[in-house]
């Protein structure tokens, strides 16, 4: 740590010395997931004037492009689009892949839940994975860092936006994931094949009620709709109504001036028409060769292998990182699971492209995976069911790659210090050996049949090989097709195809017929090209574009992945034509952007003759403005000649395009000429080492209704550096009468493979003690060290260990033995105590569970056991153990079941207590039994009872007070089925917080407290009791029931920023059923 972080940390831990672990009204206990870190990252950064760009070891070069490209784009997204700018700089985290983004911690501690009186503060701050490819990785700045803005607009800015957006706002998900994806893309071919297939094969639900995918593909194209029709200024217009009224519906009807009905129907209709227009030209795939049944998990089917034979398929699997291959028997059918990895992460990205695939030969597939944050290679044999593998540490990713024939080498195409590139992988040597070395993409390598050519796709503007370094704006978004002579020392690449498209996936039938996949007519189909007549022809007019394809020759079938109905679907089709013609012209989509191309190109040409006549004569390459292009280059293409398609993917949203350039032409010398140009040039500072510097993440205040010490008022407070892997929590709690309470300050320290932690906590309880004489106060005292590690196995679970020292204190307040001196006659010492103990603490943590509007899905479990060791005295040792299992299952949409099972032991010299009873944060609660002799929560008369700082009360056991059973053991399960009443039939958004989180619940509970025997023996402290007289002593048992139940309902919602439930409940004690019992409580369900 540096001085300046270690003196920001004692002032947090001093600031927090009046804080709480108390969850506040969330009393959902702290489960939660894991970061494991497999890496190192020593993060250092440059600085611009509108960014800070991080990077770490391999990823220097792409930080220092991006820094340079966001600042050329950000008066684009800030000025044309959005119309609003950050108030600070952005922090941009750049990781050098997918994997070691996943090793982040930030936003590892975010609750699903807002407690009421929390205030997040929102970080100008985002997290880009290098994705493996320029083009990606461009598209992935634009987009986190317009989500950024967006979100910052809406929820950010000010502190009192902050305060304002805590409470008052909540934004549809289309809204900000749909904007950012419109000014990353544009009108997209990605978006138009998903909103076909949204229309056609889906039941539109209202906007509200998207997430996901779904909300920000169905946004991008409200988005693009919008600015198609009624122009890119009112986007920013609509964006800056809804951050004042708060909300989007009404910012829509007042800047278009159109009912909201009427313009989601005009929206729906300009879809659905150019989808009408599509489907008279073009096929739907034929549902009946699919090969899977329908693909409702929505699992990612991102390759496609048939085995050199064509009698086996393989395929990979992807549900939100958990991934699968599997391989099928194309003529039985069956089928079986040949490699699993990954884990189903939460909240974070994942890299759907793994696993990747590729035949070694008929018996052996080839996989490459990603274990620990390592790519693996590896060869399957189908027939043994045995796998090796052999590491790839040279390469951080790997794209695709494909065999030699000869099956002793492999071409592959895959990212080394943030660089797209090929290589050659010797499988005998188990070496690697770079094959080019630039600033161009190279994708989707295939070995020519027969040859060491290799024919792959690639964005580079030239055929020749030269080691260069591109500006990322300077990198094209077009694909065309390369061959590669690996025994020729030529550093001249042979031009396959050369159009403005993007050409993917090139599968050689030989040395003359090469099959690929290009959108050239705005929808991903299939071409065929002949490399010695120099012609392409196109194969399949399909209406849905092809994601991924693979072709067997001796069979003629071919296998390929679409969407359909939201999700990935496979087909098989034998005896495909490969030598067919088919001709579709190019969707609506095509026809509008080639306007703006040609608009766009001409401007950039006047712009460079203007720069041309303000400096000095340069040398000009004379094939530059040439009509026709020689097949060497593409780097100045207008059009495709035979097609006549533009480049759709790299415009801007400006529409005067000429008369922008005619106005600055007149004024050579213009502001705004120079602006831009020195924009051009933006001034990039560092890299200079990574400084820890701590701020504030959430604040919270709120009520809590403490059974010990009553009303009390709670604040608790988060702060963390930039990355998360320091930690400060705190809090305070403080009665009324600020006499009980309690603070606590904990640092948690989360950057290697072990987490570590350090806390002190402290709490005071004031007991009244109702002496015949006169009534006094019993002060008692609790103060707990703890430090502690954790390990992460994965990112579900964990095991932590934590010793501590625990010290107990009581303080007699009895006036009258304090207004004497000690060992004064008649008098008895003041009932003060001291205890110490050592101990530790063994914990294990589960959780799985994703949030389903207002509750969640899937399972959690913390189990612990802990010892404590008195000091001095070996009769006060006990133990601990406690079990929590949650499991939470969806019925129907957001109809949900929870479940929980809990239990808890306390044994040893001096075990304490459980109290069975009530609920959690309940208003004008009842507690049993307090003056019971023998009861856990009865004061003695000068005695002691510092027992009471670790009873524990088991919660929900509606239909009774506090402490209705007591014990050194509990058992209790609890059953509620979730009905969001608002949410369930109205599928738009909820302005109000009241309905928005209208909740009605049925429930059972069941549950048990007891010392000795089970409830389930036929004598127990619960049935049986024992009467001592003298000589006499008698056993009574009553046949009084062990177990208490009820059964009741109930409704939660937020009034007033607070999260109220209320329930009443029919209490079953004895077998029978007693009078409703009523609560009202604050803060989450379990």
């Amino acid at each position: 740590m540096t001085p300046r972080l270690i003196i920001c940390s004692v002032l947090v831990v001093v600031f927090t010395c009046f804080f709480e672990d108390s969850q506040g009204q969330e009393t959902i206990d702290d489960f939660g997931k894991n970061r494991v870190q497999y890496k190192n990252f020593n993060w250092q950064y440059y600085s611009a004037e509108n960014f800070d760009v991080y990077f770490y070891e391999g990823g220097k070069q792409n930080a220092k492009r991006a820094a340079e490209y966001l600042e050329n784009e950000y008066d684009r997204i800030t000025q044309d689009v959005l119309g609003y700018a950050l108030y600070s700089k952005a922090k941009v985290f750049i990781y050098n892949s997918i994997s070691d983004l996943q090793q982040s911690n930030i936003g590892i501690s975010s609750k699903n839940f807002t407690s009421s009186g929390q205030t997040d503060f929102v970080k100008p701050q985002v997290e880009v994975a290098y994705p493996g490819n320029t083009v990606e990785f461009k598209q992935e700045l634009i987009y986190q860092v317009s989500k950024l803005l967006i979100r910052d607009m809406m929820y950010g800015g000010s502190l009192t936006d902050m305060f304002q957006s805590s409470y008052l706002f909540n934004l549809p998900d289309w809204v900000i994931d749909g904007g950012a994806l419109f000014i990353t893309n544009g009108w997209s071919v990605e978006m138009d094949d998903y909103m076909r297939d949204y229309f056609k094969t889906r039941k539109f639900r209202k906007l509200g009620k998207l997430g996901g995918k779904e909300a920000a593909v169905v946004g991008q194209s409200i988005w693009n709709y919008i600015a198609e029709n009624y122009g890119l200024n009112n986007i920013s217009n609509i964006l800056n109504l809804t951050r004042i009224n708060r909300s989007e519906q009404n910012s829509i009807i007042y800047t278009l001036g159109v009912t909201y009905d009427r313009f989601i129907d005009e929206w729906k209709a300009y879809y659905i028409n150019m989808s009408d227009q599509v489907n008279a030209n073009y096929q739907a795939p034929n549902e009946g060769l699919s090969v899977l049944k329908e693909n409702k998990k929505g699992l990612i089917y991102h390759q496609v292998k048939l085995s050199p034979n064509g009698s086996i398929l393989a395929y990979s699997t992807n549900f939100n990182g958990k991934h699968e291959v599997r391989i099928r028997d194309l003529t039985s059918g069956k089928e079986e699971s040949v490699v699993k990895g990954g884990y189903k992460v939460i909240n974070q990205e994942i890299d759907e492209e793994i696993p990747l695939l590729s035949w070694k030969d008929n018996n052996t597939l080839g996989v490459i995976n990603v274990d620990k944050g390592e790519y693996q290679l590896i060869l399957h044999d189908v027939g043994s069911g045995r796998s090796q593998k052999r590491s790839l540490g040279k390469i951080t990713q790997v794209k695709s790659f494909a065999f030699h024939e000869n099956g002793k080498t492999a071409i592959v195409s895959g990212d080394s210090k943030g660089q797209n590139d090929l290589f050659l992988l010797s499988l005998s040597k188990n070496t690697m050996r770079r094959i080019t070395n630039d600033s161009y993409d190279d994708m989707n390598p295939r070995f020519l049949p027969g040859s060491n050519n290799v024919v792959f796709s690639s964005n580079r503007t030239n055929d020749t090989l030269k080691r260069e370094t591109l500006k990322l704006k300077d990198v094209e978004a077009n694909f065309n097709l390369f061959i590669l002579n690996l025994d020729s020392v030529s550093k001249v690449l042979v031009r396959v195809t050369n159009t403005l498209s993007r050409d993917f996936q090139p599968i050689p039938r030989d040395r003359n017929v090469i099959y690929y996949i290009s959108d050239q007519k705005g929808i991903f189909n299939l071409y065929k090209y002949e490399l010695n007549t120099k012609l392409y022809t196109q194969l399949s007019k399909f209406s849905k574009s092809i994601k991924h394809y693979d072709i067997n020759y001796k069979k003629g079938s071919i296998v390929y992945v679409m969407n359909n109905a939201g999700g990935d679907q496979i087909y098989y089709q034998e005896n495909f034509n490969l030598t067919q013609n088919n001709f579709t012209p190019p969707t609506r989509r095509q026809e509008v952007q080639q306007a703006m191309f040609i608009s766009e190109r001409i401007r950039e040409r006047k712009l460079r003759e203007l720069e041309q006549l303000e400096n000095e004569p340069e040398p000009q390459d004379t094939l530059m403005f040439q009509l026709v292009q020689p097949m060497d280059s593409i780097s100045n293409l207008e059009k495709d000649e035979t097609t006549g398609a533009i480049d759709t993917d790299n415009y801007v949203f400006d529409t005067d395009v000429l008369e922008e350039v005619e106005q600055e032409e007149q004024e050579p010398g213009s502001i705004l000429q120079n602006f831009r140009r020195m924009a051009r040039e933006a001034e990039i500072n560092g890299p200079y080492n990574y400084q820890p510097r701590v701020g504030f993440e959430n604040i919270i205040f709120s009520w809590v209704i403490d059974p010990l010490i009553g009303f009390g008022i709670q604040a608790e407070v988060t702060v963390n550096d930039l990355l998360e892997n320091h930690k400060f929590y705190g809090g305070v709690l403080a009665t009324t009468d600020l006499r009980s309470g309690s603070y606590y300050g904990e640092y948690h320290y989360l950057k290697d493979r072990i987490d570590y932690h350090a806390g002190f906590k402290r709490r005071t309880v004031f007991r009244a003690i109702n002496d015949p004489i006169a009534d006094y106060d019993i002060k008692y005292i609790l103060n707990r060290i703890e430090v502690g590690a954790s390990y992460p196995i994965n990112i579900r679970s964990r095991i932590r260990v934590s010793p501590f020292y625990t010290g107990t204190r009581s303080y007699d307040l009895d006036p009258t033995k304090l207004s004497f001196p000690p060992g004064t006659p008649g008098l008895p010492e003041p009932a003060d105590t001291k205890r110490d103990y050592f101990g530790g603490k063994l914990e294990y943590v589960y959780d799985n569970t994703v949030v389903n509007g207002l509750n969640f899905e899937g399972t959690r479990l913390k189990a612990f056991f802990e010892h404590y060791e008195s000091f001095n005295d070996s009769k006060l040792n006990f133990n601990t153990f406690k079990i929590d299992v949650r499991h939470y299952r969806k019925i129907h949409r957001e109809l949900i079941f929870a479940g929980r099972l809990f239990y808890a032991r306390s044994f040893g010299s001096d075990p304490k207590d459980f109290l069975l009873g009530g609920m959690s944060n309940w208003l004008f609660n009842e507690t049993d039994n307090e003056n019971n002799e023998g009861d856990p929560l009865n004061d003695p008369i000068d005695a002691d009872n510092s027992d009471i700082l670790f009873v524990e009360f088991v919660t929900n056991m509606r239909g009774f007070n506090y402490n209705k059973f007591s014990g050194n053991n509990a058992l209790l399960f609890n059953a509620e089925l979730r009905f969001p009443v608002i949410k369930f039939f109205n599928s738009g958004p909820i302005a109000s917080n009241f309905f928005r989180n209208l909740q009605l619940i049925g429930f059972y509970d069941l549950g048990s407290a007891w010392t000795g025997n089970s409830p389930l023996a036929d004598e127990n402290s619960l049935n049986t009791e024992i009467i001592e007289a003298g000589n006499f002593k008698a056993r009574i048992n009553n046949f009084g029931s062990p177990w208490l139940a009820s059964y009741g309902t109930g409704v939660r919602t937020v009034l007033l920023g607070y999260y109220l439930k209320f329930d009443v409940a029919w209490p079953i004690e004895d077998f029978e059923v007693g009078s409703p019992k009523f609560y009202l409580t604050l803060g989450y369900d379990f």
